[in-house]
């Protein structure tokens, strides 16, 4: 056997590693959940002062929206929700974020008491955002603070997580590596702790909703609509 011959066997058990590891790579891509997601809430900020309770939350969203299974075009949205002393007064709202300002009149919803006010902005960089809340004779700076803490997990992780746990159930939704279904994730703010709820939807109007600790990624309760 030549040098050249010896050689050669010598790489063959490379390259037939190389190419199973790409091909590995190549499925982690194709069974990638995050790719179906059509909501995600992913950031929320929490204050409590001077009667005011504000809570402001980031979110990519589907636009127009539509339960279908089918993931549609995402927007940026950034929410604020205000429970105020005073639900006779009309309130104006001002904030900053990723050093540009924005603002303006806030709605009134009749059914759940709170003020309200969003807007298109991109997800912020700041841990806190100063809001400053008038109602044309009173003025009142409140400053929010995000829930997320360092152990609380990304939606990307809590995606593989989920998709680990629920293998066999999100198995039959995989037709030649695309997912026929949609998800949904948001982060949850409680009595000081974080979660998320994730809900996916079948192509079929099918949905099976989770509840989540947002900092083990443990299920912790789960039903299933039909």
């Amino acid at each position: 056997m030549t040098k050249f011959k010896q050689n050669l066997l010598k790489l063959i058990p490379m390259l037939f590693l190389s190419v199973l590891l790409l091909s590995l790579i190549g499925c982690t891509k194709n069974n990638d959940l995050n790719r179906y997601v059509s909501e995600k809430k992913s950031e929320i900020y929490y204050c409590e002062q001077d009667g005011f309770t504000l809570t402001a939350s980031y979110s990519q969203k589907e636009y127009p929206y539509c339960a279908d299974g089918i993931v549609g075009q995402l927007s940026d949205l950034f929410e604020v929700k205000l429970e105020a002393p005073d639900n006779a007064a009309e309130y104006n709202l001002k904030f900053t974020i990723n050093e540009k300002e924005y603002g303006g009149e806030m709605s009134f919803e009749s059914v759940r008491q709170v003020y309200t006010f969003s807007q298109s902005i991109a997800c912020p960089d700041e841990s806190q955002i100063a809001f400053t809340v008038t109602d044309g004779k009173n003025e009142t700076v409140l400053t929010a603070t995000s829930v997320k803490t360092e152990q609380v997990l990304s939606p990307e992780d809590i995606l593989a997580r989920v998709q680990k746990a629920e293998a066999e159930r999100l198995s039959p939704l995989w037709q030649n590596n695309t997912f026929a279904g949609e998800i949904y994730l948001r982060l949850t703010y409680k009595e000081g702790e974080c979660f998320y709820f994730a809900a996916i939807t079948d192509r079929n109007g099918n949905t099976y909703s989770m509840l989540i600790d947002a900092k083990t990624g443990e299920i912790l309760a789960s039903r299933e609509n039909r």
